[in-house]
């Protein structure tokens, strides 16, 4: 079972809103993300600095797929979704996860009554006893709605467009009537 629940998470790696899943099916057409509000980006990495230190990377990066999987199903923390990318070169993996705000990236991120407080833990034991062969980075960036700016043309909702929905563009980039009824739907 766990891992089933490992590779689920992987699979994953586009991955909305909680309780939903990204669709494969490419939206024919010009379409932007449809973002109501503000968001807050949070990109978490994880670089491999040394090939001796493979087997504690992939422990971290188990780790990480864990709590995302966690994540994905909680509805009330302020988590959107996520996209999993790796590169440029086969050791690093970055997380690129969409917050509600920053706030409640925050909140989450020190409350200690909630599993990421013992992840975060075991992440820093883990490249602790690696000795610099493993290395961690993040960075938080809060993004107002009217700085967000998107394109996407005949592919299925990725990025923030997996997360907010997406709104038909007609030519010029122009909002499609009724964009609003047609941007709002589930996911299956």
């Amino acid at each position: 079972m766990r891992a089933r629940r490992r590779v689920d998470a992987f699979r994953r790696t586009v991955s909305g809103p909680p309780g939903t899943r990204a669709s494969d099916a490419p939206a024919p057409g010009r379409h932007a993300a449809d973002p109501d509000s503000d968001i807050a980006l949070f990109l978490i990495g994880l670089r491999i600095n040394r090939l001796r230190s493979l087997r504690g990377g992939l422990r971290v990066v188990t780790s990480m797929l864990r709590l995302l999987d966690d994540l994905h199903d909680d509805h009330d923390s302020g988590y959107r979704g996520h996209r999993i990318l790796f590169g440029p070169t086969p050791r690093e993996m970055t997380v690129l996860q969409y917050w509600a705000s920053r706030e409640q990236l925050l909140a989450f991120a020190t409350d200690p009554g909630h599993r990421h407080r013992a992840a975060w833990r075991e992440f820093e034991r883990m490249v602790r006893s690696s000795a610099g062969g493993v290395g961690l980075w993040h960075e938080i960036y809060r993004v107002p709605r009217d700085g967000i700016s998107s394109f996407y043309l005949d592919v299925p909702p990725l990025g923030l467009a997996a997360v907010t929905g997406l709104t038909p563009r007609g030519p010029g980039g122009r909002r499609e009537p009724n964009w609003r009824a047609a941007s709002h739907h589930a996911l299956p």
